[in-house]
């Protein structure tokens, strides 16, 4: 062990850099970071903490003193690590106890850890000792040194002195001090033994400290009255469910915003924090209501919490780390008010009792052997009288349980007296000493943590603020620069690696004290041409797999025990926005991040590049960053680890750098590089290295947070290559030298353990191997033809055979989607060997029923040229097709039918609203036709029809069904499946906008416009409906070599 526990006689030396009055938690945390800083390379000597209470570690609140009472805090928020506030929940092997374990308990967490710091100090050669006394008195050298006297007449001196003194109990009734029966606060526990089980009991004050009193008595066979007697008369609210503020980013905004206004003041900051508890509780406000019986109230509060309609307690809980930036923007007679106002009922509804303390009150309220009053003084007459709100109460025993003391004048402290004395400490207005908000310097050489700090950052005495303030403390003595919070924009792909490093990323700036905002930029697909087989491969297990079946199977499912979380995962779990993005650089995205304050832009993979306003918008002292996978400037472009590795280099790296208009070409920041494994496909090689590339943005993100200057070297142009996307003869050189782009079963494997808990992979396992097996199997895949085109034919007669197969499986998945009326509807494609005429259904015969050799062809003027059984022709149809295709040459295919919320929608005389991403579809791209003229059976309406079509993909014929067209079956098929879907949302949110009497929220023009570009084109609409005729093929006939290369089920 790295202690020595002594009481000198003489002088220490002045040769010791710190001194820490108090080893209790605030202590040990305090030793855990100045730990960490001596192993990142900081320079500290000699250590000393001084200890009156004996053992280090637990302090009295955590002492075996304190047996038989509970933590009031969610054990997940009591970890000492500043950046790992799990390690109490994780060091704890008594799961049992549920998240509120005993304080003694706790104790034994304090203890063990400061026991293994000692021991890690000792290795690392950080020299820490304790002294067993109280010091009493403090003084400032001329040299600027610290000295502290103790009480046994020694007299330590260092260069600086951290007061960790934890709390001072609050005493009300000072004037009943030493009489007997008067306990002056509840701790140690241990003195209430000393009641009479039958005694009457005064316990002045009615929160936490109040609650834990009456428990330890009760179950330590108390049997006599006890009364809780506040100004209030109120019991605290009951805690519910922990689970993150689903919109905690928004608290953190507010604490920007409050930082860069300084005129912000008490009301401004209230109302904001209310709009989110009205948005959290669907603007229910009967969580304020009290019932003046406490047994009705205390009820109705416990039956909350475990209902879960406490969802006001998420975001009072959310504020936990930014309610100091709150406090620490308001002006001086902002915060007095609130002291003298609000922060009763603040502490009522922002610290509540444990669910299982709850019951254990209402279960004494409910045997009449507890009772609740309002009242204020106490005053002894041979006995305790106080006029309550019930009449006088007398009892022979008043415990004070009124919480901590934090004004200076009135603790009982030679060291802190002499302090203020001395000028070394100062009062603050709202409590305790005025001490810088970062460094918690009180003055030169002395900084003070805990509850003492309470006027600077008011949250102070809960663990995870502990924690976080002994971390500026630690960077304040080894002159590390504080790290202000940022809010980090992560532009992040869709692949797995990416979202990999997100998971190990995010956790992280989280505990930095910073705010991420996840942006996933829309992939703008622009390829021509289809991929070779090995590239279709990739996608479909770097971004398919995790696209479309990873994140949907994950969806409901909490992350428990998992390595890594989904991004959907981490929004739930962290509160974080995750949001998607059409055009990166569009004025409303750019708004989006100055609404969201973002200071750093991080790139981790986006499909987007981004244009001159957005890098003026993160010009200094913002950043735009990119992290590229490749050393630059050798590696610039795209799939660079193939490339390093067909080079036969020994090392793979991640470049960061600035962004610039071209993209990866900015000043490098930093590169780190990482031994290739070439036993491993390179898919399954980026396992190894994505937590490098993390690890270097936590760096990066940290620097600038404290405003260190980062590393920006030019790029050499003459060391310049660029990679594309690899041809054929790239990947055939891949084979020859055994370098492998996707092995199935390794990212099979990395995918299932870093998603899935360890008692859930076998299942989820089974999952993945079904999907591979059924969507990757290379038999199954599309084979060379061009996947964003249909295929070509040499014979048009083949061709003609094709069309009909695709003709026939439109109807069938018309019919699957309930998109078929009786004998109304149809669908139409332009004959190859004769364009002059086209496809069509035979009227009368169900869309579910036709096949290939069912369909009928009609020529120019409208007779049956050829067909099944069944030749009748719907002149409707004919009316109506003949004329768009006769107008439109570059539409093979059109649908109509009266589909069931088309024909709601074409009632209402209007086009759609651009809604979601979906309607962007038909951003200026659909019509209305309101003309309804009875059943279209003649040329002129048909016309009138095709006229008012012009160059659209899709009409609203007015009164009657809605029409879609386009090059391709599969394009003219999703789009009316899609414009079907999209009226009956539109349907449904009117309906709420109606009943609501809220404007429907749309997209704007630039944002629809953009995603028009991404998904609304012709390529993507072929794209779109392939899902559609994959399935068809599959459900509704046999497979054929026809349809789109793919073999049959009973192939070999």
């Amino acid at each position: 062990m790295g202690s020595a526990v002594s009481h000198p006689s003489t002088p220490s030396p002045p040769a010791n850099d710190l001194i820490v009055v108090g080893s209790g938690a605030s202590g040990v945390a305090i030793l855990l970071q100045l730990i960490e800083r001596v192993k990142n390379g900081k320079a500290l000597g000699e250590v000393i903490f001084v200890e009156k209470n004996g053992l280090p570690g637990p302090g009295l609140p955590y002492s075996s003193q304190c047996e038989g009472t509970i933590l009031n805090m969610h054990t997940d928020t009591m970890g000492l690590y500043h950046d790992k506030p799990l390690h109490f929940s994780q060091w704890r092997t008594d799961q049992e106890s549920g998240p509120f374990p005993s304080r003694a308990r706790y104790g034994q967490y304090l203890q063990e850890t400061w026991g293994q710091a000692l021991e890690e100090a000792q290795h690392i050669g950080l020299g820490v000792s304790v002294i067993q006394d109280e010091a009493h008195d403090i003084d400032r050298q001329a040299d600027g040194t610290m000295t502290l006297s103790l009480r046994n007449g020694t007299q330590l001196t260092a260069k600086s002195v951290v007061l960790a003194l934890g709390n001072f109990t609050s005493v009300c009734n000072t004037h009943l001090i030493n009489l007997p029966g008067f306990f002056p606060g509840p701790w140690p526990t241990s003195q209430l033994k000393t009641i009479p089980t039958d005694a009457s009991v005064l316990v002045v004050g009615s929160r936490l400290s109040a609650v834990d009193a009456a428990i330890f008595l009760s179950e330590h066979g108390h049997q006599g009255p006890i009364t809780f007697m506040s100004r209030s008369g109120s019991l605290p609210k009951v805690q519910g469910d922990t689970t993150p503020f689903s919109r905690r980013y928004v608290l953190h905004d507010l604490a920007k915003h409050i930082e860069e206004n300084s005129d912000e003041n008490l009301l401004q900051v209230t109302s904001s924090l209310m709009e989110e508890i009205f948005h959290a509780t669907n603007g229910d406000w009967g969580w304020l209501h009290n019932d003046e019986s406490p047994v009705k109230q205390l009820e109705h509060d416990i039956q909350a919490a475990k209902t879960g309609k406490v969802e006001w307690q998420k975001v009072l809980r959310g504020t936990a780390p930014v309610i100091e930036r709150y406090w620490n923007g308001l002006p001086a007679k902002s915060q007095q008010l609130f002291m003298d106002k609000f922060f009763s009922p603040w502490m009522r509804y922002r610290h509540g009792m444990p669910i299982q303390n709850a019951e254990k009150i209402l279960g004494l309220l409910r045997k009449g052997q507890l009772q609740v009053v309002q009242g204020d003084r106490v005053q002894w007459d041979g006995i305790y009288k106080a006029q309550t709100s019930t009449g006088l109460l007398e009892a022979p025993y008043v415990i004070e349980a009124t919480g901590q003391e934090c004004q200076l004048d009135r603790i009982e402290s030679p060291l802190i007296q002499s302090a203020v004395e001395k000028g070394l400490l100062k009062p603050h207005p709202a409590g305790g000493v005025a001490v810088d908000f970062d460094s918690l310097r009180a003055s030169e050489g002395l900084h003070v943590i805990g509850s003492l700090t309470r006027g600077t950052h008011f949250y102070v005495s809960a663990i995870d603020r502990v924690a976080a303030h002994a971390a500026r403390i630690a960077d304040a003595i080894t002159d590390e620069p504080t790290a202000r919070p940022l809010h980090i924009a992560i532009f992040l792909g869709s692949d797995l690696f990416s979202h990999l490093m997100a998971s190990t990323l995010v956790p992280q700036l989280l505990a930095a004290g910073h705010t991420p905002f996840i942006f996933l930029p829309v992939h703008k697909a622009n390829r021509k041409t289809t991929p070779p087989f090995e590239l279709r491969e990739l996608t479909f297990f770097e971004r398919e797999l995790l696209q479309k079946h990873v994140i949907p199977y994950f969806k409901n499912e909490k992350p428990n025990g998992a390595p890594h979380m989904t991004i959907e995962q981490m929004k739930d779990a962290y509160g974080i926005l995750v949001q998607e993005v059409p055009n990166v650089n569009s004025a409303s995205f750019i708004n989006t991040l100055r609404k969201h304050h973002i200071d750093v832009g991080l790139s981790l993979r986006c499909y987007q590049r981004f244009k001159t306003d957005i890098i003026r918008y993160f010009a200094r002292p913002k950043r735009l960053l990119n992290l590229h996978p490749g050393v630059l400037p050798t590696y610039r472009g795209v799939m660079t680890t193939v490339r390093a590795m067909k080079n036969r280099e020994k090392f793979f790296g991640y470049s960061l750098h600035d962004i610039d208009e071209d993209w990866d070409a900015g000043d490098l920041i930093d590169v780190r590089h990482h031994p290739i494994d070439y036993s491993k496909s390179m898919l399954h090689f980026m396992n190894d290295v994505y937590k490098m590339g993390a690890k270097m943005a936590v760096d990066v993100c940290d620097n600038i947070a404290r405003g260190k200057e980062l590393s920006n070297v030019p790029q050499k142009a003459e060391e310049s290559n660029y990679y594309t996307f690899p041809t054929k003869e790239d990947l055939e050189g891949y084979r020859k030298d055994g370098i492998r782009l996707v092995d199935a079963e390794s990212i099979v494997n990395v995918i299932v353990e870093s998603f899935a808990p360890l008692e859930k992979q076998e299942k989820f396992r089974a999952h993945i191997d079904e999907v591979v097996q059924e969507c990757g199997d290379p038999r199954l895949a599309v084979v060379d033809e061009e996947a964003e085109q249909p295929p070509k034919f040499d014979d048009l007669y083949q061709e003609r055979r094709y069309l009909k197969h695709r003709l026939a499986l439109a109807f069938r998945i018309f019919a699957k989607f309930d998109l078929s009326e009786g004998v109304a509807g149809h669908i139409t494609v332009r004959d190859p060997v004769d364009p002059t005429s086209f496809w069509v259904n035979p009227f009368g015969m169900h869309f579910s029923l036709i096949e290939d050799d069912d369909l009928i062809r009609v020529d120019h003027s409208g007779t049956v040229v050829e067909g099944g059984k069944n030749k009748r022709l719907n002149y409707a149809a004919y009316a109506i097709h003949a004329e768009i295709h006769r107008a439109r040459p570059d539409v093979l295919c059109a649908a109509h039918s009266h589909s069931l919320y088309g024909r709601a929608i074409c009632a209402t005389g209007k086009t759609l609203d651009m809604l979601t991403q979906d309607f962007c579809v038909f951003w200026n791209d659909h019509v209305l036709y309101s003309n309804f003229a009875g059943l279209v059976l003649a040329a002129d309406e048909g016309k009138a029809i095709a006229a008012a079509l012009g160059n659209k993909k899709a009409a609203l014929l007015g009164n009657h069904g809605i029409l879609t067209v386009g090059p391709t079956i599969e394009a003219t098929v999703a789009w009316f499946v899609l414009l079907e879907r999209c009226c009956q949302i539109q349907l449904a949110a009117d309906a709420s906008a109606a009943g609501t009497g809220r404007p429907l929220v749309t997209i704007g023009e630039d944002e629809a416009r953009a995603t028009w570009e991404a998904v609304g084109t012709i390529g993507n609409g072929y794209f779109q409906g392939l899902p559609l005729f994959q399935v068809a093929e599959r459900e509704f006939g046999e497979r054929t070599l026809l349809g789109r290369g793919i073999v049959p089920w009973n192939a070999a």
